[in-house]
């Protein structure tokens, strides 16, 4: 590797800032490659921010892990089209497929979210 190289910068042992959670949600969101993995996140999330992240480090957030979940059974039912109109018709249904994940994902989040809110202030 030449010196005008940089290498990516190992995140091990550090958390994951909201900044690269967002970044690493991203990835997951935007995913059109293949099969969907956690090194194959990792790597493209690595690619993205510079910072290397462990499998681990990526399961250890709730958003992360919905975001992956939801995508992971959104892919099982992708539409393949033969002519330019049903190649343009899936191609609208994964751009609403993908909106609908990125609602589903908010409103969860923003459930938990407001039920934590609701546990510092003893609001049960």
């Amino acid at each position: 590797m030449s010196t005008t190289e940089q290498r990516p910068s190992s995140a091990a042992g550090r958390a994951l800032p909201d900044v690269d959670v967002d970044a690493v949600i991203q990835v997951i969101d935007n995913w059109a490659g293949g099969q969907l993995s956690w090194p194959s996140v990792a790597k493209a999330v690595e690619r993205q921010t510079g910072k290397r992240y462990s499998r681990v480090a990526l399961q250890r957030h709730k958003r992360v892990q919905l975001a992956f979940a939801i995508k992971t059974a959104t892919m099982l039912e992708r539409p393949t089209g033969k002519s330019r109109l049903e190649s343009e018709l899936a191609t609208a249904k994964e751009r609403i497929a993908k909106q609908e994940m990125a609602i589903a994902r908010l409103l969860l989040e923003n459930c938990r979210l407001r039920e934590q809110v609701r546990r510092q202030l003893g609001l049960n």
